[in-house]
């Protein structure tokens, strides 16, 4: 592989328990692999409803082109990379992270386009694409390129790279970019039902032992939303399977989509929810429904009494 003599089964995992030039980069993989899993759903909504939802998209790459590429695998090429290469000259490894880098990067334009040309299938194709290619990748540099460089490098060198790793962040990238960035992935994460990363203290202290930001403000998203966000992919699903017999779930699925997406606007809730009553009234689960359908049923009567109109009834199961 190298001419390295470390043997990356018998290395410790990498400790993400203590900042390092190792962790700070594998804190930084967990806000990735956050943002991959919205990209997902992104992508699948377009399919779905036939239009990517553009700011979504657009943000997402933002985090992707800024975050994960000039940032993150910034930090590895002209700081991590280099510093392992001089100790061990011909080190394979890290010519492998650099080549998918690079593939990245043509998945990701491939995405932008597909994105301004709204092309929901082309973008999803680009979608699975780089999400695999970069699942895979983080595997790998968490999995053996890390624990190799821990144990590789001396106190006194990682003290090195992360002074690098500061100047970086704020010479390169400016203040308050990394804040924002994260900011920016965790409203993602909101608006599509994915874990945060940074809700995890010791990633979170990963995410701002270099770059002295804060830790995004915690939202708490009004009931209503966060029933419609728990209850839009499985709207969605019914409404692929069943819209064409059964229009009136499609319409729902957009319906319970655009309260998830509403934010804290209770306005917009307000005037969508006489459109849902009369939904939800007329909607009863047909002779032979599966059971997704009743599970939808039940989770609209739930989303019904949280919403922001004394008017809204819950229907009634006739089964």
């Amino acid at each position: 592989m190298s001419n390295c003599h470390y043997h990356h089964h018998d290395l410790p995992p990498m400790d993400l328990d203590q900042v390092s030039a190792v962790s700070i980069l594998g804190g930084e993989h967990a806000v990735i692999l956050q943002v991959l899993t919205s990209l997902e759903r992104i992508a699948i909504r377009g399919v779905a409803r036939r239009a990517i939802p553009q700011p979504h998209a657009d943000q997402a790459l933002e985090i992707l082109r800024q975050f994960a590429d000039r940032c993150h695998h910034g930090k590895e090429e002209d700081i991590l990379f280099p510093a392992l290469e001089a100790k061990s000259p011909g080190f394979g490894p890290t010519a492998v992270m650099r080549s998918e880098h690079v593939e990245g990067r043509a998945l990701i334009a491939a995405m932008v386009d597909a994105c301004a040309a709204q092309k929901p299938d082309v973008f999803a194709v680009n979608v699975d694409a780089y999400v695999a290619l970069l699942r895979e990748h983080i595997r790998k540099e968490n999995e053996v390129l890390f624990p190799l460089a821990q144990q590789m490098l001396s106190a006194d060198e990682d003290a090195g790279l992360l002074r690098a790793y500061r100047a970086m962040e704020h010479d390169d990238m400016g203040n308050g970019t990394h804040e924002r960035l994260l900011g920016l992935a965790d409203s993602l994460a909101a608006a599509y039902d994915v874990p945060r990363a940074s809700a995890e203290p010791r990633i979170m202290t990963l995410l701002t032992a270099v770059c002295g930001c804060r830790k995004p403000a915690a939202r708490v998203a009004p009931a209503w939303q966060q029933q419609a966000g728990a209850l839009r992919y499985l709207a969605e699903k019914v409404g692929r399977v069943h819209g064409q017999s059964h229009p009136q779930v499609a319409i729902l699925a957009e319906v319970v989509a655009s309260l998830a997406d509403a934010g804290d606007d209770a306005a917009t809730a307000q005037a969508l929810a006489p459109r849902l009553a009369t939904l939800t009234d007329n909607f009863t689960p047909w002779q032979g429904s599966c059971a997704s359908v009743w599970q939808l049923f039940t989770g609209l009567g739930e989303l019904a009494q949280t919403l922001p109109a004394a008017s809204v009834a819950a229907p009634v199961p006739a089964r």
